[in-house]
């Protein structure tokens, strides 16, 4: 450069020669620029690989250590669940024994109580006092047996046993429940065709004829013992010369308690009295003192339909002595003085709905 400073001092000449040096400067420069830019391309190109490299590796790290969480999180919920439920299982358990335990301690109360109260005669409502035979257990087990014969009474229950058999065609062995069962006539009926059945009776003596003949029988209330059992747990719900005997209100209350235990399908039975028949409801009806009022079938029919029932079928049963009784079922009759002389409502709970 020093060997051309004389040339620089010509003045074309010089400033060429000074563009070619700026030109040849630029050149230089520019090149080795585009080296470090290359170098540095290179140099980012690595840096990016080896963070994506080690950010995949976190990722990896992060979803395993996450998966081996959430699986040793679901591991501790779902023994935490099995020891939940067990204990709820337990609980429950050891509350129904405790229940059951109870109703069997209340259900031995109230037979005694009931059976010290009959034993008395009449209640201290009446002012009289002293004990009066004829209103006794044993007083009305002999007048059932005196006024609904026994073997009367097997016969008529048989004409029930295929309409029970299309209840259990439906899949179904839930026991029967026979409300009022007496003597237990119906209960040996349902057992001897392997059917199971239990039977609640407010009668002492009543509840000791049927257990003496080796039937299951509570003495307790209906209505508390319907109340007392689980919802549709009930395939046959029967009450057999019963709801003659309640308060109007208190049938209500029956059917409504049975609707609710039996099952979809199930079958509730009333047989009573037949006040079409114009002997029934001015006379014989009568014969029981603890009868409280005739129940018409149409109007009995009604209020059975308004408790959810149907459908419900009505079952009259004329007396023939040479054999079964003649039963006709949804045969309207006119009130007339040979008439049928009891008759049954058949009331299905509705299968769905």
């Amino acid at each position: 450069m020093k060997n051309y400073q004389g040339v620089y001092k010509f003045p074309i000449l010089g400033k060429i020669l000074r563009l070619v040096h700026r030109l040849v400067t630029i050149g230089r420069i520019e090149t080795e620029l585009t080296q470090r830019i290359l170098e540095l391309e290179r140099s980012t190109s690595k840096d990016f690989a080896d963070c994506a490299a080690r950010l995949d590796t976190s990722l990896t790290s992060f979803r395993g250590e996450m998966n081996t969480s959430l699986t040793s999180f679901r591991g501790e919920m779902n023994t935490s669940l099995t020891s939940f439920r067990g204990e709820m299982s337990h609980a429950i358990s050891g509350q129904r024994n405790e229940w059951k335990a109870t109703l069997s301690t209340n259900s031995r109360v109230i037979e005694r109580t009931a059976r010290a109260l009959l034993a008395t005669g009449l209640t201290e409502s009446t002012g009289v006092s002293g004990r009066a035979r004829l209103a006794t257990p044993e007083s009305y087990l002999k007048f059932e047996d005196a006024f609904r014969g026994r073997w009367k009474v097997e016969e008529r229950v048989r004409w029930y046993i295929p309409h029970v058999r299309e209840i259990m065609a439906l899949g179904s062995r839930k026991p029967m429940l026979d409300i009022g069962c007496g003597r237990g006539e119906w209960m040996l009926e349902l057992k001897r065709n392997n059917f199971t059945v239990m039977g609640v009776d407010l009668n002492p003596a009543m509840a000791d004829a049927a257990r003496a003949r080796g039937l299951d029988v509570v003495l307790a209330d209906a209505v508390a013992h319907l109340d007392s059992l689980d919802p549709a747990s009930l395939s046959v719900v029967s009450a057999f010369h019963l709801v003659e005997h309640l308060p109007f209100e208190q049938i209500l209350i029956l059917v409504e308690a049975a609707f609710r235990a039996l099952m979809p399908g199930g079958l509730l039975i009333l047989e009573t009295p037949n006040p079409e028949n114009l002997v029934v409801g001015a006379c014989t009806f009568w014969y029981d003192p603890t009868h409280i009022r005739p129940l018409p079938p149409a109007m009995l029919r009604f209020y059975v339909e308004s408790a959810g029932f149907a459908p419900v079928r009505t079952a009259r049963f004329f007396l023939r002595t040479d054999g079964p009784d003649h039963a006709t079922v949804d045969e309207p009759i006119s009130p007339s003085l040979d008439g049928p002389l009891d008759y049954a409502l058949l009331a299905q709970k509705p299968r769905h709905g």
